[in-house]
């Protein structure tokens, strides 16, 4: 499953209370790392033809957000699964996709999904399923013959990275591309003579 816009979807209110709610037993003060975090969600402004300030959810590029979403998300799915009579035998996630191993029938997966998707006003999510292969990050994992085999899995319009020697990048990023154990990945062109 994949969350839909899950940073510009969480409440300020819900992001703060999960964040509480796993500050309290850290021996931090809670209530003051809570206050830290509402300063960012509610002084958020960003530029596109003239400026804005951001109301609702989380900025992409903010270096908390990562953090705050997963921990929405964990308080989140932790009450969902809580409440719910037939679980996934396995559940994982990292931010906003969820890999979960189901063993029941194919009715209820779809009324699992259908729970997630009305557990909360504003997050909604896709369900991709097979019984053979589903794509999770950049992984296929397949059934076959009763294992678990996986492989990687690139994006259609995964691309490798070219950065032009005379770009405005810092002599160490372009001097790391030219070490040999990071060539396999990306790429370094140096203007010839």
């Amino acid at each position: 499953m994949d969350v839909k816009s899950l940073y510009s979807n969480i409440p300020h209110q819900d992001g703060l209370n999960a964040c509480k709610f796993f500050l309290e037993n850290t021996g931090t003060d809670a209530n003051s790392v809570v206050k830290l975090i509402k300063f960012i969600l509610t002084h958020n402004y960003f530029e596109f033809d003239k400026i804005y300030l951001q109301e609702t959810g989380t900025a992409m590029g903010s270096k908390m957000a990562p953090q705050y979403a997963n921990l929405f998300m964990a308080k989140l799915e932790s009450d969902l699964l809580s409440s719910c009579p037939i679980r996934p035998l396995a559940y994982y996630h990292y931010i906003d996709d969820i890999l979960i191993i189901w063993t029941e029938s194919e009715p209820h997966l779809k009324t699992f999904h259908e729970q997630f998707n009305q557990f909360h006003p504003t997050i909604n999510l896709t369900l991709n399923y097979s019984g053979t292969e589903i794509i999770f990050l950049d992984t296929i994992i397949k059934l076959q013959k009763n294992k678990i085999e996986t492989s990687l899995y690139q994006k259609p319009i995964d691309r490798p990275t070219y950065l032009k020697w005379d770009s405005f990048h810092p002599k160490h990023i372009k001097n790391y591309f030219l070490q040999p154990s990071h060539q396999i990945q990306s790429y370094m062109f140096q203007p010839s003579g």
